[in-house]
């Protein structure tokens, strides 16, 4: 992943390429953007094991709060990468946040990959990107896998922008409809929002249990009193409660933007004023994603008719 970003990779290429090399995350998924930028950010891999980072949110029941109370242990874990190769991937990473601009449908990420599926051979269709001409444009497409590799489906490529702009309409009109006819709709929002919750709740308690075992563990590897035998298998657990840290964060971050996103169709519902935009909507690739999981249950793409048909929940 390191080398990739510094090779010029999206999140989403390194996602698909990992994907491709059949990778996947430790409960056997499809790496995330959110997982991918928390692996970059750590400093685990270069061999740094950081507990109660400076800056970090402290615990209320924490006696230190002091910026001293942060531990770095630089011994403790074997190196993956180099230090100067994670220093310069955050350097990366920081020119692409600080030039970044949300603008429609210029995000590379194929948020309808899932939805999508070929009518006629039944195959799930997913992204690819193609570059032409002389300036070398960037093409994107969703593409049945039986048409591109056997020939054996007669699916073409389908455009993604076209396809994409097409279903951020769609979804949006949607959306407006629900909030004009819908009378049990505060109803349903508050329903989904508590399901986020009780979702979050255990994820956040999950998290303080891992946390609280790295702690322990973090002291037991620092003992000089233990064998070489017994810190290594301290380490281990270290490194494999980081690990499941990291995952807990990743999907705790997916659900926090998944409400942030449900409190905003709530608002426009209250407010059932002025129909809502599809720009006003579709701001990142994560509420595209669960606004997707929200309304649509498949899209069938049928070359045979040149047509497109949205399956809603």
């Amino acid at each position: 992943m390191f080398e990739m970003t510094k090779d010029g990779y999206s999140y989403n290429q390194i996602a698909d390429e990992l994907s491709a090399l059949g990778y996947t995350t430790r409960a056997g998924e499809k790496f995330s953007f959110s997982t991918i930028n928390t692996i970059l950010k750590n400093d685990k891999y270069y061999g740094t094991l950081i507990y109660n980072r400076e800056g970090a949110p402290r615990k209320k029941n924490r006696v230190l709060r002091e910026e001293f109370d942060e531990i770095r242990n630089s011994t403790a874990i074997d190196p993956i990468i180099s230090k100067e190769l994670f220093d310069s991937v955050q350097s990366i990473l920081e020119h692409r946040k600080a030039h970044s601009t949300p603008k429609q449908n210029a995000n590379p990420e194929y948020f309808l990959t899932g939805y999508m599926f070929c009518k006629e051979c039944g195959k799930p269709m997913h992204g690819t990107t193609t570059k032409s001409g002389r300036n070398k444009n960037v093409k994107r497409y969703y593409v049945c896998p039986n048409h591109k590799k056997s020939k054996s489906c007669k699916t073409k490529d389908v455009n993604a922008e076209y396809l994409e702009t097409a279903i951020k309409e769609a979804i949006t009109s949607f959306v407006n409809q629900y909030i004009k006819t819908a009378n049990l709709s505060k109803k349903a929002f508050e329903a989904r929002k508590n399901e986020i919750n009780v979702d979050l709740k255990k994820l956040r308690h999950d998290y303080n249990l891992i946390d609280k075992k790295i702690s322990s563990f973090f002291v037991q590897v620092n003992d000089t009193s233990n064998s070489p035998k017994l810190a290594k298998r301290y380490q281990e657990e270290v490194e494999k409660h980081l690990d499941m840290l990291e995952t807990k964060q990743s999907k705790i971050d997916e659900l926090t933007e998944k409400l942030a996103c449900l409190s905003q169709l709530e608002g426009a519902f209250n407010k059932n004023k002025q129909p809502l935009k599809v720009e006003e909507l579709f701001t990142t690739y994560s509420k595209a994603r669960f606004l997707c999981s929200l309304f649509i249950d498949k899209i069938l793409v049928d070359d045979s008719k040149n047509d497109i048909e949205i399956i809603l929940k």
